[in-house]
């Protein structure tokens, strides 16, 4: 883990959705869409219900949109525990114009099972709520899902 400790995390996941972020860390604050270059979205990492849960994989000249938050420093550890099997990772993401130094998560616990739609309905009401590019929640929302 870096000694880098910024105070902004990059959620493409689940937890674009404010509601259900701010359940797990109430200091949660969104400072809008933003955009992470060289990685692409994938839901394949094998999630403790057998199913599968967003992920980055590296890819050149990919872009993947989520949402940065504001989050207090000592949020980390309490936020970690609700990313069980996945690893806290330091990126650069763009956000309003502006280049900030963010933490992220990526798993390399993976999976060729579906998500569950409950789980996708989540990231979708997410990316909506944040505005999203509709070409990219319209894959996402293309996915098959785990009934």
């Amino acid at each position: 883990m870096s000694d880098i400790r910024p105070d902004k995390y990059f959620a493409y996941g689940s937890n674009m959705l404010f509601e259900r972020l701010q359940q797990r860390l109430a200091s949660a604050h969104s400072l809008g869409h933003a955009q992470l270059n060289e990685y692409s979205w994938r839901c394949n990492k094998l999630g403790r219900d057998g199913t599968a849960k967003a992920n980055l994989a590296r890819q050149p000249g990919a872009c993947v949109h989520g949402v940065l938050y504001q989050i207090t420093a000592d949020a980390w550890p309490h936020l970690d525990r609700f990313e069980p099997d996945y690893r806290r990772i330091t990126v650069q993401v763009t956000c309003q114009g502006q280049v900030e130094t963010a933490f992220t998560y990526i798993s390399e616990l993976l999976t060729d099972r579906p998500a569950s739609k409950a789980y996708l309905d989540y990231i979708i009401r997410g990316a909506e709520a944040h505005a999203l590019p509709p070409a990219y929640i319209r894959q996402i929302a293309a996915l098959s899902f785990d009934s």
